[in-house]
């Protein structure tokens, strides 16, 4: 029988392990267990991925978001989310205070959708690069949001090291926010980052960060909260940055090798020029039965998809029914017909050529 091959291994090297002890053993002598020159570090050289002049960690792409939208003054606004996205990201929103509204997409945003949505209340517009792919609309939507008069918030939590057009994910619009969670392409176990080029932002979002205060560290100026990342959740993360340029080259390889092993089936793949992150590998079947059925015989052959990206579009999930005023039939449709093949960043070619000899044989059944 065929070795199980997952949808997704986390996985460090010998070099990356000893690291995170030596340095981990490091941080304990010191006493500094938060808030000192490891996440200084992390924060740096996170900056030369996202292309931005500042990084400022956190405990959670969540809380990135979070802080993003509390600055921005959300309140009592409303925010333009795709409903193709995670929970975290609208979550985010209502926690700051404003109303989600959800605009239609498949795997990228629907500049018509967006248009549409668009009213005398709407304060920001959120991008979410899906599967760590860059919608090749997102310098359209950047200029509509600059004529309108709304800040473009990147949801980056798929697309550290994505670039489309010589930019960088984070970089291309007003501010960005990072998750770390166990499965991105750079994990800190849990954790995030938002990125800026505006110093103002991020000395407040620095103040949101720990419980709201000031420089004394007495007087609590702002509502924040106990949002900080450890210095032993930056040790995991600065662990993988040595290889991640090397580790992101060899992700899209992995995505080229699909295409090319698939090409000529009915299968599609996400239609842009970006460099994606690689934490994904998309495709969408013509139907919702024919999906299910080449699900099922990937798992019979001992492939894992795992979940989809987004199984359940958010205007249709029970927390947020209150604000869900119609369907969104691209956002449904995709949720339906896509599927995630296993892609991890030390898997081999011949695991790859495995599952596309397994999709061949589904099709040509």
């Amino acid at each position: 029988m065929n070795k199980s091959i997952p949808s997704l291994k986390v996985l460090f090297t010998d070099d990356e392990k000893k690291y995170i002890k030596d340095n981990i053993e490091q941080v304990l002598d010191s006493g500094y267990l938060t808030l000192g020159g490891y996440t200084q570090e992390f924060e740096s050289a996170f900056k030369k991925i996202s292309n931005t002049q500042h990084a400022l960690a956190v405990n959670s792409g969540t809380t990135a978001l979070e802080i993003i939208f509390r600055i921005l003054g959300v309140s009592k606004k409303d925010v333009l989310i795709p409903s193709n996205t995670n929970f975290a990201t609208a979550i985010a929103a209502v926690n700051a205070g404003a109303r989600p509204i959800f605009y239609d997409g498949g795997i990228f945003p629907d500049l018509k959708s967006i248009k549409k949505s668009i009213t005398p209340k709407t304060r920001a517009v959120v991008v979410v690069h899906i599967g760590g792919f860059i919608a090749e609309n997102i310098l359209e939507i950047k200029k509509l949001c600059k004529n309108r008069g709304l800040y473009l918030v990147e949801d980056a939590a798929h697309a550290h090291g994505a670039e489309i057009k010589e930019m960088s994910a984070g970089s291309i619009g007003d501010y960005g926010a990072f998750s770390f969670f166990p499965t991105k392409v750079i994990t800190t176990c849990e954790g995030g980052m938002i990125v800026a080029s505006d110093d103002k932002f991020i000395a407040e979002a620095e103040i949101y960060r720990d419980q709201g205060k000031d420089a004394s560290g007495i007087r609590n100026i702002l509502p924040g909260n106990s949002w900080r990342m450890s210095e032993i959740e930056a040790v995991v993360g600065l662990a993988q940055l040595k290889n991640f340029f090397k580790d992101t080259q060899r992700r899209r390889e992995i995505i080229s090798l699909y295409r090319e092993r698939l090409e000529g089936l009915p299968v599609k793949f996400p239609s842009t020029s970006c460099k994606p992150s690689g934490y994904k590998v998309i495709i969408t079947v013509g139907t919702k039965k024919e999906a299910a059925e080449l699900k099922n015989f990937l798992k019979e052959n001992h492939i894992s998809t795992g979940k989809g990206v987004y199984d359940v579009p958010l205007h249709l999930q029970p927390v947020f029914k209150k604000f869900n005023k119609s369907s969104l039939p691209l956002s449904e449709k995709f949720a339906e017909i896509h599927i995630c093949l296993p892609i991890w960043r030390f898997m081999k070619k011949q695991e790859v050529e495995r599952v596309c000899d397994v999709v061949k044989l589904f099709y040509s059944k």
